[in-house]
């Protein structure tokens, strides 16, 4: 079962519940056929809530200055990393439901909520675990497997080139982008490393340098944002993903004259409607990028209008 067949039998269940209120005893082959299909599916219900929770969970390890051997790691440093790792984790999580406020509360915290459940061997560490526990859909992610795993994929990519790292960062909110940084920030001011491992592999990182270079690398004086008016047309579009290709024709930021004659692919905001109805046409949109270093922008599609013709 996976989480929309899941959630399909729970609305059967409840639309067979009210079928059955409003059914007259009177009917009783209609009765008894609904009652079979309900007790069918609350079978089904039944199996999956008595399967096993999945165990999501993390290992953080740190060396360094603060690190005595595997004896233990210096209690103002420890705590305070592995809350910054946390703080990073929710809000890249948070951000996948849309962009972030500035400042203030980080909205579906509790799905993104971590316990350290023990200490590591050997490099000290801690284990960390999803606080809300589920039962294992088939094909499905937690919101706290994914966000470990975006964590895990820019602290990879900040080490690579500046096309790793935009194609990673492409849709991560900037203050989950910030809360990297200070993760990154907290580690390197201690004179020490990290290591994280999850799903099978693991990343670590060689010495406190390149810790601090991948604190810079997600500064904001690495990672430029701008809002810009583009003319030309749509070539296609996918629904599902919500990615368009858009020949441009005619832009006014300098930094994307090159561009001009070639087609881009972006995301394209749920505001924006369906595309498909702008193919072909000569249209101007408007269009939030993100460049990282010396990197090729990338687009998201904030709005979508017709040129008079």
């Amino acid at each position: 079962m996976n989480i929309h067949e899941y959630r399909f039998l729970l609305s059967e269940r409840a639309t067979l519940s009210r079928m059955i209120g409003q059914t007259d005893e009177s009917e009783v082959i209609a009765r008894m056929s609904l009652e079979a299909r309900l007790q069918e599916v609350q079978e089904q219900l039944e199996a999956y809530e008595g399967l096993s929770p999945r165990l999501i969970n993390a290992s953080l390890t740190f060396r360094g200055s603060p690190v005595v051997g595997s004896r233990g790691i210096d209690a103002a440093f420890g705590p305070d990393a592995v809350k910054s790792f946390a703080t990073a984790v929710g809000l890249v999580g948070a951000s996948k439901h849309g962009p972030l406020a500035h400042t203030g509360p980080v909205p579906h915290r509790e799905e993104h909520r971590l316990l350290i459940t023990s200490t590591t061997i050997g490099s000290f560490g801690f284990q960390v675990e999803e606080a809300t526990q589920r039962p294992a859909f088939v094909g499905e992610s937690t919101p706290v497997e994914m966000a470990i795993a975006q964590v895990k994929a820019i602290l990879e990519a900040s080490v690579g080139t500046d096309e790793q790292l935009s194609e990673v960062i492409d849709e991560t909110d900037r203050r989950a982008l910030g809360a990297i940084k200070a993760f990154l920030k907290k580690v390197a001011d201690g004179n020490a490393v990290c290591a994280l491992e999850f799903g099978g592999d693991v990343f670590r990182f060689t010495d406190v340098a390149q810790v601090r270079r991948s604190e810079n690398r997600l500064s904001d004086d690495n990672i430029q944002e701008d809002d810009v008016m583009l003319t030309g047309y749509f070539e296609g579009f996918l629904p599902v993903s919500r990615r368009a290709d858009f020949h441009i024709e005619e832009t006014t930021a300098d930094f994307l004259s090159e561009a001009v004659g070639t087609v881009i692919s972006g995301k394209v905001e749920d505001a924006v409607g369906d595309i498909n109805e702008f193919l072909k046409q000569q249209v101007r949109i408007g269009a939030h990028t993100r460049r990282v270093g010396g990197g090729r922008p990338r687009f998201i599609i904030t709005r979508c209008e017709r040129l008079p013709e």
